[in-house]
């Protein structure tokens, strides 16, 4: 074929993009390889793999953060709710001012 030369860097650049969110999906994410039969069931993953991907595509525009880098700094901060006697108690680790601004940028505050 005869293609010009920007349209070939063009088309393996997008090709580097999607092996990089691929790459990302299975070790950021820590994926496993699934194996399925039916055709629901393969939709289905695909699905969730797509809609992940998304996810993670979004996070990294906003934060500017690679997803393995923005996963590993906001790993140690967790919110979480348990009931003890008929009471639910909300429970969150500390976050600091720049970790504050790093999830407003990603909510779009």
């Amino acid at each position: 074929m005869d293609l010009p030369a920007e349209q070939v860097i063009h088309a393996y650049r997008q090709l580097l993009k999607i092996e990089k969110a691929f790459r990302m999906s299975k070790s950021d994410l820590k994926a496993r390889p699934i194996y399925h039969h039916k055709r629901e069931s393969i939709e289905a993953h695909l699905s969730v793999v797509m809609a992940a991907m998304a996810v993670g595509h979004l996070l990294e525009e906003r934060s500017g953060l690679s997803l393995k880098r923005l996963v590993r700094t906001l790993r140690k901060y967790r919110t979480f709710q348990v009931q003890v006697a008929g009471q639910t108690i909300h429970a969150a680790s500390p976050v600091p001012t720049d970790i504050a601004e790093l999830i407003a940028g990603i909510q779009g505050d």
